[in-house]
């Protein structure tokens, strides 16, 4: 054997003269301390949190307060803008009006210019006579059959 082998030594009997009470006593407090810091840890935890959601409670106070001033703000543009649907409302009511005007309207000028181009140079007009038959009838509430009103095919005319 060399001053290099490690050499093993029995383990020595222990002797324990303590009564076991004593023991018991001493895990007890080491029990004891553990469930103490355990208790210190989670109500630590708890403050932590409480602590963290009442800030977020702030934050979200402050977020409602702005919203509720925005909404107030919102209501009084609403009030400054109540005659909106009245307006449209008469938008609409002239643009049905104007479509009802403009329905049995004749482009006078038209005919008078197709007049004009077929006629020889030479001929005036001394007087004529225009009838907007389909605009009668409308103001009438209904197409009539009379002559000059329906053509042949069935069709109303615009005027004679």
């Amino acid at each position: 054997m060399t001053t290099l082998t490690p050499t093993r030594l029995a383990q020595m009997p222990r002797v324990n003269l303590l009564p076991p009470e004593i023991a018991e006593a001493a895990q007890l407090k080491r029990l004891k301390v553990m469930l103490g810091a355990m208790l210190l840890a989670a109500m630590a935890a708890v403050v932590l949190i409480f602590l963290l959601v009442s800030s977020q409670v702030g934050g979200a106070e402050d977020e409602l307060a702005t919203a509720q001033a925005q909404g107030s703000a919102l209501q009084a543009d609403v009030a400054t803008y109540a005659e909106v649907p009245q307006v449209l409302a008469e938008v609409d009511a002239a643009q049905a009006n104007l479509v009802t005007a403009s329905t049995p309207e004749i482009r006078w000028s038209f005919y008078l210019n197709d007049l004009s181009l077929t006629i020889p140079k030479t001929t005036r007009l001394t007087t004529m006579t225009a009838l907007n038959d389909a605009a009668a009838a409308q103001l009438a509430g209904s197409v009539t059959t009379e002559e000059g009103v329906m053509t042949p095919l069935g069709q109303a005319t615009m005027g004679s």
